[in-house]
Formats: C-alpha cells, structure tokens, sequence
C-alpha cells in the first residue's frame, strides 16, 4: 500500500486530535476494520471513505481518499480517536454482540 498526506494537515491533525498520520496508516493493515463511504464529504472530484480500525493500541476513525493513475495511493484527510459509540460498534463487529 502506498500512502500520502499533506505535511502541515498531518501536523494540525496530531496538535488537534493527538493522532500521527503515521499511526493512521495502521487501520488499513486491520482485517477487522469498518469502512464506509463518506456521502457527507465526498464531491464528484473526490470521494472519500471512512474507515474505523485498530492504531496503536486504541480504535481510531481515519478519512481518506484514493488517488493516483490507479487509484492506488492511500491519501489521509484526518486521523482521530474513535469516539465511545464508534468504539464499541467496532469491538462489536470483531467479537460480536
């Protein structure tokens, strides 16, 4: 997988929300993770995709868009903890109700 971010949003993104883009990258390695398209943000130019994985060692919900001749780069919009609903809609769907 390739992945790419903008330098200053991944830095605005760890000050606002204590989440590294880097650590973003994580949830895609998640076999467990949830994912669904973004209709509130997405725009005929750019669709994007929500994603709620496991980072580190905590969920976290990342955004991100596809782009490349291929679609084939990983573009991070913004990284942040999964809020508690998110949270447990996720440890839900990996171990069950």
């Amino acid at each position: 997988m390739i992945f790419d971010w903008d330098r200053n949003k991944a830095k605005i993104n760890l000050k606002n929300h204590k989440v590294s883009f880097e650590e973003a990258t994580l949830v895609f390695e998640d076999f467990f993770a949830l994912e669904q398209f973004d209709y509130g943000h997405s725009t005929i130019d750019e669709q994007r995709f929500i994603r709620l994985g496991l980072g580190k060692d905590k969920v976290l919900l990342v955004v991100y868009t596809m782009r490349g001749k291929d679609a084939d780069i990983y573009r991070i919009i913004s990284a942040r903890f999964a809020e508690t609903d998110e949270e447990k809609a996720y440890w839900e769907e990996r171990y069950g109700k």
